[in-house]
């Protein structure tokens, strides 16, 4: 809430909150905190889909000014509804001496107090920039919380320090050597640092026999990128959204109904359920270790009821529309984390939200169709009706978002050119 004193200054008044549908919080009550932020600017980086949309409406509800900005690398996407014209940055992937400039630049520019990442490669890069940004609060990891925890050859060590299950697996080197013993197949082969920009290598495949794997690896070491090969759990995937603060830990947790791509992808069909103890335990004691504060995703594997943490990203996940429709605001609470104001949410009663990824459920469709399944297909359709119709489900993004359907068609028309230029040339080869 807001108040002015004496003086007619305006602050911006932290206190305990209702309990937001669907999170849970182990900490003990915190005074109040006050913290002049009325009107402070924050800058969020990257404005594309689909948290981008979530993080400015968020941060602007909070009574921040925002400022967006995107890849200056796809200057087609970025622009949205809520951020028409993104400012714009070198890619940090590709030159981060000149993302750092532009960083400065715009905090500088803007009076920026605090920037928020939304991608994996903007978050790494503010982890490893971030003093040189004097002044301003990243609302993020540092590196030394980053290489910890989003380094997937380190986190497994981690996990074992604080008696968390994770995957068996072994770390392989830029030139395709293995660390030590392989773990059985049927195992997945994944890149060491995630990124949006990983090329040729795919974000995650699972491989059936040897020599899958090392045609797998090749492709890694051709890109000069190291790996981490790690074996195949069977079981209910799990994504938690969390917000680590002064007063503690608050978390949604919801329940994986199906990935795209199947079965090594990103979620896209979830539900918000009930946290299970042991689930909040993982959470907790991961981010404890390194004293993370802000916002945070992990993925686990239940099996056997046990959960094998196998991802952990230190930013807002793509799917942060399903913890704010059942009731923690992610964006803002986050920001709030890393400011070091208390993050206070108490123990309320799940909140049953159905969280529909649009673009991952019409790839499923489309493929289903080609393999000729027209009744599966027709029954994802409508699911995706269905999610858009009901006020207990999102569908992100909106099917009906202008900008969205654009850079969908802008998506796939270069796709289809390129595909052609390459049929093309490998004819005239």
């Amino acid at each position: 809430m807001r108040r002015e004193d004496g003086d007619g200054e305006v602050e911006l008044v932290v206190e305990p909150t209702m309990a937001p549908l669907g999170a849970s919080v182990h900490a003990d009550p915190v005074a109040p905190d006050a913290v002049p932020l009325s009107g402070a600017t924050v800058v969020v980086c990257w404005t594309g889909y689909r948290a981008g949309p979530w993080a400015l409406r968020s941060l602007e509800r909070g009574g921040h000014r925002v400022v967006g900005a995107h890849d200056a690398g796809r200057r087609m996407a970025g622009r949205l509804r809520e951020c028409p014209r993104p400012l714009r940055y070198p890619p940090p992937g590709v030159d981060l001496d000149g993302f750092a400039s532009a960083m400065a630049d715009i905090c500088a520019r803007e009076g920026a107090v605090a920037v928020l990442p939304v991608s994996e490669d903007v978050t790494r890069a503010l982890a490893q920039i971030g003093d040189r940004l004097p002044g301003v609060v990243v609302v993020g990891p540092n590196a030394d919380q980053y290489q910890s925890l989003c380094d997937k050859a380190e986190l497994a060590a981690v996990c074992a320090r604080v008696g968390v299950d994770h995957p068996v697996q072994v770390a392989v080197d830029t030139e395709g050597v293995p660390a030590g013993p392989w773990p059985a197949l049927p195992s997945i082969v994944k890149p060491s640092l995630s990124s949006e920009n990983l090329g040729d290598v795919p974000p995650a495949e699972r491989v059936d026999d040897a020599a899958a794997r090392t045609r797998v690896l090749e492709r890694f070491a051709r890109a000069g990128l190291g790996a981490v090969v790690q074996e195949f759990i069977e079981g209910r995937a799990w994504v938690t959204h969390c917000v680590r603060g002064e007063a503690g830990l608050a978390l949604v947790a919801a329940r994986v109904a199906c990935t795209w791509p199947p079965r090594v992808g990103t979620s896209s069909v979830s539900r918000t359920v009930a946290p299970p103890e042991a689930l909040v335990h993982a959470s907790r004691a991961i981010l404890d270790t390194v004293d993370y504060r802000g916002p945070a995703c992990m993925n686990l594997i239940e099996r056997g009821g046990r959960f094998y943490l196998h991802d952990v990203n230190l930013r807002l996940p793509a799917s942060v529309g399903a913890a704010i429709g059942a009731g923690l605001d992610m964006p803002r609470l986050g920001l709030e984390a890393a400011l070091g104001l208390s993050v206070r949410v108490a123990q309320p009663e799940p909140q049953d939200v159905l969280y529909v990824r649009t673009d991952g459920e019409v790839a499923r469709a489309v493929s289903e169709l080609r393999a000729g399944n027209v009744d599966r297909a027709g029954a994802i359709a409508r699911e995706i009706a269905r999610a858009g119709l009901s006020s207990r489900a999102i569908l992100d993004p909106s099917p009906l978002d202008p900008f969205w359907l654009s850079a969908v068609v802008c998506d796939g028309t270069v796709s289809t050119l390129r595909r052609a230029r390459r049929r093309l040339f490998e004819g005239r080869a």
